[in-house]
């Protein structure tokens, strides 16, 4: 029987074992967050040196454009794929595989010599992001105790605001100092440090001829869970990438919308390593309830930032940016938690919508700014937020159904 996880407290049915805690260890968490990192900060560097591609390869800002939706879209689109692979052949192969092709990714851009040399190179940094985000979650499930789990998948998933915060520092000292080239010259080095340590943790290849699995209803409960996700994310990351633009039309000064920028960064990373802590604390059913809240608060912030004026884009971007897109690591911890077996295979499907979303809210947004006006893209997603939680409610709903501790229950109860 699948172990049931309840955040390492006791359950109060019988017959379902709790596991014996363990250390939090920062050698399951450090190769994942690095890994991560690897993965996605690509997308934030070439926009920061969308002017030296202009120049050097003749790449528009659309091109950039274009080559981070690769990035993010492939890595949507093969996430379940990944998720079937390290499922069947472990989280430290998983880890191997993605850091050799994010530096491989890489690689090819840094040697890039015309522009589908760097599309080339988003498109094998996607399928990083697609085993790597798997392999992530299966090395932290296994090597984390339950009662951590949800501060360990906080610090995994504040990856994205640390690499924008990265990418910030990596442009202001570098440019002045190495080509763009070196900076991804360095960013192979480091994608090849999570690959390496995990060359030493392989223990063999498990389920290797055992094609994993899930049940219908969990299928569906989660798909649900990954377009919900996909929605909201959508909705955030497009915000996050119109920062800029939406307070320089509210009436705010440049130096303080990118003050705003981030210092909404900082809170994002501090704001998912506490909620994930939190929800160590906290029954799955509670930390659901706390994912609807935040992605509503984030719906709630963008209403503030359609009626337009500085004080509303002050309120609205800590609400929209910082608030509202700090939930991703805990729909990482229920969704583990309720797929115990199959934690890089539930994971992974969750992960599509994830990647899906990312690519398509900057687009979608971006094309709403272009032919409407930005009161209309906020509004839009403040509909993507209501819409992402009702599809997270049903998924989240679905799945409880399904949990060991839900069939339990109802098999005690009288008549």
């Amino acid at each position: 029987m699948a172990e049931a996880v309840t955040g390492g407290h006791p359950d109060p049915i019988e017959g379902i074992r709790q596991p014996r805690p363990l250390l939090f260890k920062m050698e399951a968490i450090v190769p994942s967050l690095l890994l991560t990192i690897a993965g996605i900060l690509p997308a934030f560097l070439l926009g920061a040196i969308a002017g030296q591609l202009d120049e050097e390869l003749g790449m528009s800002l659309a091109d950039v454009g274009l080559a981070s939706a690769v990035l993010l879209g492939g890595s949507g689109l093969l996430a379940r794929t990944g998720g079937v692979v390290v499922q069947r052949f472990g989280g430290a192969l998983g880890m191997v595989v993605a850091g050799t092709l994010a530096a491989s990714g890489m690689a090819l851009i840094a040697a890039a010599v015309a522009p589908p040399m760097i599309y080339a190179g988003m498109l094998v940094l996607g399928a990083a992001n697609a085993i790597g985000a798997s392999a992530a979650n299966s090395s932290i499930a296994a090597g984390v105790s339950p009662s951590r789990l949800g501060l360990a998948l906080g610090i995994k998933q504040s990856a994205a605001p640390a690499a924008g915060l990265l990418c910030g520092v990596l442009i202001s000292f570098g440019d002045a100092h190495f080509s763009w080239r070196w900076l991804f010259g360095a960013g192979v080095l480091g994608a090849l440090l999570p690959a390496i340590y995990a060359t030493f943790r392989i223990r063999g290849l498990r389920n290797s001829f055992a094609e994993p699995h899930l049940n219908e209803r969990n299928s569906r409960g989660l798909w649900a869970m990954a377009i919900g996700a996909g929605s909201a994310t959508a909705a955030g990351t497009g915000f996050a990438v119109f920062l800029i633009p939406t307070a320089l039309e509210s009436g705010v000064p440049l130096h303080a919308a990118g003050s705003v920028a981030i210092l909404c960064s900082v809170v994002s990373v501090c704001a998912r390593i506490v909620l994930g802590a939190s929800a160590d604390h906290l029954h799955v059913k509670s930390a659901s309830t706390l994912i609807l809240i935040l992605i509503s608060l984030g719906g709630v912030g963008f209403l503030i930032l359609a009626s337009g004026g500085s004080e509303g884009f002050f309120v609205g971007a800590f609400l929209a940016f910082a608030i509202g897109w700090s939930w991703t690591g805990l729909a990482q911890l229920v969704v583990v938690r309720q797929n115990t077996e199959y934690p890089a295979l539930a994971t992974g499907v969750l992960q599509t919508g994830f990647g899906l979303g990312s690519a398509a809210g900057p687009l979608a947004i971006g094309m709403l700014i272009e032919y409407f006006d930005l009161t209309t893209a906020w509004i839009v997603c403040a509909l993507l937020s209501l819409f992402g939680t009702v599809l997270i409610f049903v998924g989240r709903y679905d799945l409880a159904l399904r949990s060991p501790t839900h069939k339990l229950a109802s098999a005690r109860r009288p008549g």
